[in-house]
């Protein structure tokens, strides 16, 4: 649908006002403010979901477009992406970081390491899109561009 109600002339005083605007707009925020709200605003992008059926996955890959944003309170850590921020227990911390790295993540193998609470953060990272089943499709982009994540 066209707006209709904007005078198409630009000698008029609507366009000038209109040009004024989009200036006071645009000068109003810099660059890293941008990127600073994409990154937390852009959703997921599509993968093909985890589905049950398949059993559970060996390992995982987190897929968002920008690295997700981790804060430390204390007692607990928020997770920072995609517009939402769950909450987790500090001693999720090191898990989380591994998960949410972008390298694969075998899951038996970091288990050992960051504890057993691994596979249902897994899960829970899926659920929001974040992370996903390493595929061989997935696991192709990263052949020998990255190392598999180690604790």
């Amino acid at each position: 649908m066209f707006r209709l109600d904007l005078d198409s002339s630009a000698d008029s005083g609507q366009h000038r006002r209109l040009t004024e605007a989009a200036l006071r707009l645009v000068s109003s925020r810099t660059p890293a403010d941008f990127r600073a709200a994409r990154e937390h605003d852009v959703a997921p992008a599509r993968h093909v979901p985890f589905l049950e059926t398949f059993g559970e996955p060996d390992a995982v890959v987190c897929v968002c477009e920008f690295c997700p944003r981790l804060s430390d309170l204390g007692e607990t850590v928020e997770v920072l992406s995609s517009g939402k921020k769950p909450t987790f227990r500090a001693r999720a911390l090191p898990a989380l970081r591994l998960l949410l790295s972008g390298e694969p993540v075998p899951l038996d193998r970091v288990a050992d390491a960051v504890g057993d609470e691994v596979r249902p953060l897994a899960e829970i990272l899926m659920g929001h899109g974040w992370c996903a089943p390493l595929t061989p499709e997935l696991a192709s982009g990263h052949s020998g561009l990255v190392a598999d994540a180690t604790p």
